[in-house]
């Protein structure tokens, strides 16, 4: 019985031996698949062919080990290039998409930009009088240059003398500079900074009360669109500082003004006569 058990454990020694080494040789196995290289396509090619022709013998191994190599690099060569277009697409792609965020947000900050914005600590009051201002600035009197009647096609491209209360182009804006800020004071709507009082006062007036008070009397000849700088300062002098063209009664409270200016010493220079005449 003693010699039964023996024999009985040394037959399950065995057993668990022979299935240990088989475990260990599979593990083996799958680990030399894989640390062995994947086959390219030209040596799997190969192989086909050399299979393919192998009844041949051994001129069908060579041949077709040839044929089936050079159909494998065909087919590599093919499949790289398949992979460089997708990548330069994935990348073109890419930079389009990049490109189209850029832009948005060069648009996004421009439309900030050109937006008319009115500074008030009440946020509605501030909402209000932007989107007055705005519309001032949009109605067709105001859509036209006071001086020269050129086209202000927005209100990024607007000029405004906040004292005279009238809207002009870019090209006036600079002429009314020239007069001074004691007679006009020019300000961008858009790339200023503007108050609820400020704004309210221009909302009162605007080019059409402008002609009323300065062009009561028409003038035989204005500048146009494309009239030279000195032109258009010699007509904003006549207009605005002389006011040849003005109502009487904006030329009586001219002279009322000037005349209750402290007089200058003998010898200063003259102050600018409203009459047309005067030099």
């Amino acid at each position: 019985l003693a010699s039964q058990r023996a024999a009985a454990r040394r037959t399950v020694a065995a057993r668990n031996a022979a299935a240990a080494a088989q475990a260990q040789a599979q593990a083996q196995a799958a680990a030399a698949e894989e640390d062995a290289p994947e086959m390219t396509m030209s040596e799997k090619g190969a192989f086909l062919g050399s299979v393919a022709f192998s009844p041949v013998g051994v001129p069908g191994l060579v041949v077709g080990g040839a044929l089936g190599f050079a159909a494998g690099y065909f087919a590599e060569q093919v499949d790289a290039a398949r992979g460089h277009v997708a990548r330069a697409y994935a990348t073109r792609v890419q930079r389009e998409r990049r490109v189209e965020s850029e832009r948005a947000n060069t648009r996004k900050a421009l439309e900030a930009l050109e937006t008319v914005s009115v500074q008030s600590d009440d946020p509605e009051e501030a909402a209000r009088t932007s989107a007055d201002l705005t519309a001032f600035l949009c109605a067709p009197c105001n859509t036209r240059c006071a001086d020269c009647s050129a086209r202000i096609k927005r209100p990024a491209d607007a000029w405004v003398s906040t004292s005279l209360g009238v809207v002009v182009c870019v090209n006036c804006a600079a002429a009314h500079r020239s007069l001074g800020t004691s007679v006009s004071r020019i300000k961008s709507p858009v790339y200023d900074q503007w108050d609820v009082p400020m704004a309210t006062a221009l909302l009162a007036k605007g080019n059409d009360r402008g002609a009323a008070d300065y062009y009561a009397t028409p003038p035989a000849r204005m500048p146009g669109p494309k009239a030279p700088m000195e032109e258009r300062r010699a007509h904003v002098r006549e207009k605005y500082v002389r006011l040849r063209w003005a109502t009487p009664e904006l030329r009586a409270a001219r002279q009322e003004t000037l005349a209750k200016r402290p007089r200058k010493a003998a010898g200063a220079r003259r102050m600018a006569s409203l009459s047309s005449d005067a030099a």
